[in-house]
């Protein structure tokens, strides 16, 4: 790739060239002409900087926001304000970053489409509250472990166990607020 067209070119050639003999080789035809392949192979590639420049431009402007919080005694429709752009930002970042995600899919097909995803989505949050969780540990931060419900995660994650998990923490306060659980009511309220 060495940051000039030249070698992006060449790179394009050898790439048509392979599949000129993949498709040969599967008794198929390959219609593209060179040109427009390595037409189609730069614009892709262009793109892809592009996308790349810009999710890393959304991700820089998100740390700056976050960084840059307002404090607790500021107005409430300031608070707001920042809350909404923080979630505009992420929002346009995920879906920049989307192809480049690997557990981006996950966000689609989250359980509801998809039942088994949803094992993929529990193992996720268990293994990354895991990690946090041995992080704070080592560290010493006690605020930190409290914050980490690993021991949610880990029993939704098992099949019945995740029912009882909902239906124990409905009726008992005291250990929704142990497991980070929030129950609201049909009309929203909390």
């Amino acid at each position: 790739m060495g940051g000039n067209e030249k070698n992006l070119i060449e790179m394009a050639k050898k790439i048509y060239k392979e599949k000129q003999s993949y498709f040969a080789s599967q008794n198929e035809e390959f219609n593209m002409t060179e040109a427009d392949f390595v037409d189609t192979y730069l614009r892709g590639v262009s793109s892809q900087f592009k996308e790349l420049a810009l999710t890393a431009s959304l991700l820089g402007i998100l740390l700056f926001a976050r960084v840059h919080a307002p404090d607790k005694d500021d107005d409430p429709r300031i608070k707001g304000v920042y809350k909404w752009s923080l979630r505009a930002i992420d929002k346009l970042t995920d879906e920049l970053s989307f192809f480049y995600d690997p557990t981006s899919f996950t966000n689609i097909a989250n359980g509801s489409i998809f039942p088994a995803v949803s094992v993929l989505t529990d193992a996720q949050r268990v293994l990354m509250n895991g990690i946090k969780d041995a992080y704070y540990w080592s560290t010493g931060n006690e605020k930190g472990m409290q914050s980490i419900h690993t021991t949610k995660y880990l029993l939704k994650s098992l099949p019945l166990v995740n029912q009882m998990v909902n239906y124990t923490a409905v009726f008992n306060h005291d250990f929704a607020k142990e497991m980070g659980i929030q129950i609201t009511s049909q009309n929203g309220r909390r």
